[in-house]
Parts: structure tokens; sequence; C-alpha cells
């Protein structure tokens, strides 16, 4: 077996272990965005189309990759499990490769264990957007340096719009790097006043990019569920997005402090790449294309990731692909740097010297060894957190209700009518839109209502108590409760809700650690 094949077989290796934790073991939960998209996958596969009859403002891929992996599995949680090795397998590859091709084998092996152990401090439970996302924000640094090296981008500029649509329909804020290639792309091509080759490329980008999107404008369009798609993912993510400045720069320091290794490693880059310029020196070669691209798409990433205001750990996996790259550079930089041809020849691939490959083995270690250990802390709690309150839930509700019955969760934990394999009375599978300034409006809570009285959830399942954005169901509990967070709130129209809801279901007994109530109908068939 040759040193490539034996990579990519460790590589493998290093992509289980950062997905050991995420293994779907029987009696672990989904995660509350894992849960809302494997629910809406199940519907998917049983015929159901997404906005229109399952609630969700992420756009579509996410539903639909689910579903694939639902298939695969049939109906087991590992097939998803597969498609997430896949896909981080098929970043690392291509992260790999294109580190190889511009710096050499010491900086690709050095940039992938880099950015792949660091996944581990921000991938929570997994089965996220911006983990799916990793392959085409690869695939999108490697054709871009790839088209800049042979002076055309043609059908690889085609395949770019591709990437940038995938990206898009994943999560619009995925798109930082296609957007710092066509930045690059328009600075360069004006600067130079090379318009035809401008005119072309963008034309190129945007015809595969026009493919992707159009098809699905089509199917949804198809379906009757256009309207309900504009509703869910534009106009609902503009109110969601709707915060200050402060809170966005505050998000994004924090997503610096999530990834400290790799942060740090980036920082000296820019220090080092602003010394030589101050100096008067240039950064020249196959490398000054890809690095101009990097340096300016760290901060779009940064700021795309942090754009909600929202302290989310998993948002700043979209920053990983530039992170490691620049990683890749840095050990580039500091081979030169620690070689002896460093002093005439900047960044030339100097001969690496025992110094210099032992300094970066120590620091592989400094990702390595917290890797380890993480993986195996997590690993460890796994088994105390089988016997979850959700996991407890869902096989209460399972036990004590037919695959025909509606089940209503009062909150955000979709985990378990996916879990339960019950189906929600209502689109509004979670209720975050109904409490959304910004977006709520009485006709969706109107739908709501209409949703619950007409499908008639034998079971309400309260969550209330471990959710501060949702009010309890039982009118002496509100009375108790306040809403802390500014960006939601009630409207008078839940009071009709609230008022159906206590003349028509009983509290039968509360689940799990926090007590959530259990409500079951009394009313009039």
């Amino acid at each position: 077996m040759g040193r490539q094949a034996i990579l990519f077989v460790m590589l493998g290796v290093l992509v289980a272990g950062v997905l050991a934790p995420s293994m779907p073991l029987p009696g672990v939960m989904p995660g509350r965005d894992s849960g809302a998209f494997l629910y809406t996958a199940d519907r998917i596969l049983e015929g159901e189309i997404p906005y229109r009859d399952i609630w969700d403002h992420k756009p579509p891929a996410i539903f639909y990759i689910d579903a694939l992996g639902l298939l695969i599995g049939g109906g087991s949680l590992w097939g998803v499990w597969f498609l997430e090795f896949l896909s981080l397998y098929l970043a690392g590859m291509l992260g790999f490769v294109l580190m190889r091709k511009v710096l050499g084998f010491g900086p690709a092996i050095f940039g992938t264990i880099a950015w792949m152990t660091s996944l581990v401090l921000v991938l929570g439970g997994g089965n996220f957007t911006e983990e799916f996302a990793l392959p085409f924000q690869f695939a999108t640094l490697y054709l871009f340096w790839l088209s800049e090296k042979q002076g055309c981008y043609s059908w690889r500029g085609f395949l770019i719009g591709i990437m940038a649509a995938v990206s898009f329909l994943l999560k619009p804020n995925l798109l930082g790097i296609q957007l710092v290639v066509g930045i690059y792309l328009l600075w360069t091509r004006v600067f130079e006043r090379r318009w035809r080759n401008l005119f072309v490329t963008f034309a190129a980008i945007a015809l595969g990019a026009s493919s992707v999107i159009l098809v699905v404008v089509g199917y949804f369009a198809l379906h009757g569920a256009l309207g309900y798609f504009w509703d869910s993912v534009f106009r609902y993510n503009f109110a969601y997005a709707s915060t200050t400045l402060s809170d966005r720069f505050r998000a994004a320091i924090e997503g610096l402090i999530y990834l400290p290794g790799l942060s740090a490693m980036a920082f000296l880059v820019y220090v080092l790449v602003a010394f030589y310029i101050w100096r008067g020196r240039k950064i020249g070669g196959a490398q000054k294309v890809l690095l101009d691209v990097l340096l300016v798409g760290l901060f779009i990433e940064f700021l795309s990731s942090s754009f909600s205001g929202r302290l989310y750990r998993h948002y700043y996996i979209a920053c990983l692909p530039i992170l490691g790259v620049l990683a890749g550079f840095f050990r580039y930089i500091l081979d030169a740097l620690l070689g002896s041809s460093f002093a005439r020849h900047p960044f030339s691939r100097g001969k690496r010297s025992s110094f210099s490959n032992f300094v970066f083995s120590v620091l592989s270690l400094v990702f390595i060894l917290p890797f380890l250990l993480e993986i195996v802390c997590i690993m460890i709690e796994l088994p105390n957190n089988r016997e979850t309150m959700t996991y407890q839930t869902a096989q209460y509700v399972k036990s004590c209700t037919t695959a025909q019955d509606y089940v209503l969760v009062w909150g955000a934990e979709t985990g378990v009518n996916f879990v339960a394999s019950r189906r929600s009375p209502t689109r509004f599978v979670y209720q975050y839109p109904l409490y959304t300034s910004g977006y709520q409006n009485g006709a969706l809570i109107s739908e709501f209502l209409d949703d619950i009285v007409t499908n008639k959830p034998v079971l309400i399942i309260d969550t209330s108590p471990t959710n501060e954005l949702i009010p309890p169901i039982s009118s002496v509990e509100r009375s108790n409760w306040r809403l802390v967070d500014e960006n939601y709130g009630i409207l008078p129209e839940m009071e009709e809700v609230f008022e159906y809801l206590e003349a028509n279901y009983e509290m039968e007994r509360r689940i799990g650690e926090a007590q959530w109530p259990v409500y079951v109908y009394a009313g009039k068939q």
C-alpha cells in the first residue's frame, strides 16, 4: 500500500474518531436541531413537503440529506451518521489534496490534523448544516486555486456556482468562501481591465448556481410550497438575525475562543504577512492567490457565523476550512523560517530541518491530545446520558399512544416526535415562530389553534420547564413566568390557545428530572 493510500486510511480513522461521540447509540437522543431535521426528513419519506406541511426556517438541503440517510439506513440513524462520515471524509481529503499541491506534504498533514481535531470543539451532537457544507467549501477553494493557476475557469466556474448554490441551500450564511472568491475575481479583473474574462467567469458561476436554484424553486412551486418556503426561510430569518452590532461582535470574539489553537495560528500568519509588507517585500509564487483569499475570507466567515449574534458553537464550523488551510500556511512559513534558505527566499520550499519537523510534531500533539481527551470524556459520559429526559419521554409517548395518534410537543424538543414515531398535529412542530418578534402574527397563531382543534392530539408534552422561550400551558405556572429574551414576545391571540388547552386537556403526570407536565385530551369528541 502506497504512502497516500495509508494516509487516506488514517484519515478515515481520524474522521471516525471525530464522529464517535455522535454515533447513534441506543438510548441517545438527537439534539434539538437534529431532532427537527430528522422529523422533517421522516415526513418527507411519507410524502410531505417542508414548509407547507412542516415549518422550519432552514433551507431544504439538510432535510433531504437526512431523508437520504434514513432511506439508506432503513429508518435507522446509522444512515445519517454514514452521510456525516462521508461528508467529513471528503472534506478532509479535498483539504489535504489542496494543501499538498499548494504547500507540500508536511503542511498538508499539519493543517488537516489541526482543523479536523478542532472540529470536536464545535461539533456538539452533529447533524448540522455547517457540517455538511465542509466538502463544498474545500472544493470551492481547490477549484478557485486551480482555475487561477491555469488562468481559466470554464467548467470549474460552473462547479463553483453549484457549490455556492448547495451551500446556500444548506444555510445562506455559509456562502462566505464563494463570496470572497467573487470579490477577488471582481477586484482583480476590474483592476487589470480584463472585462471579457470577468463576464465569462461570472456567467459560468451564475449558470452553475441557477441550474440548482431553479430546480429547487420549481420543485416547491410545483407542490404549492413556494410561498411557505419564502416565508419560513427568508422572512423568518430576517427577523431571527435582527440584533445589535455589539451582539455580533461579541459572538465573533466568542468564536475565536471556541477555536483557540487555530485562531492563534491564523493571527500569527496575519502578523508575518504584515511584517513582510511593512519591510517592502512581496509574497509571490503559487501560494499568493490562495493566501489573499484566505486572509480576507476569514473576516467574512467570522462575520457570517456571528451575524445572528447568538453564541452557538456549531456556527463556527464554517470557519474551519479557511482556518485549516491557514494552519497549513503557518507550518509552511515556519518551515521556511527554520530552514537555511528562508533569509534569501521568503516563502520558498527550503529543505526542512529535523528541528522543524520536531517543532511541528509537538504542535500537532497540542491539537491531538486535547482532541483525544475530549473524545474520551464524551464517550465516558454517554452511558450516563442514555436515560435522558427526552428519551424517557419518547419511550413513554410510544408506549401509550398508537402510530395514528397525534402528539404535540409544546416547545422545541421535536426529537420526541421523531424517536416515538408520532406525528405533530400542526406544521409548527416547534413553536418558536409563534413567539419570534418581527415574524409572529395572529394568522399563524390562528392556524396553530385550528390545527390542534381539528387534529386533537391525544397527548401534549409541555417542555417549558427546560425552555425559557416557551410559556407554560398552566395559567398558574404562567403567572409566575417571565420571558427574558427581547427577541421574543407573546401576542394577545395566544390567550385563546391557552384557554382552549386548559378547557380540553388535563395534566396526567409529570415526567423526567425536569418534571415536564403531560396533558391528555379530556374534551368532547
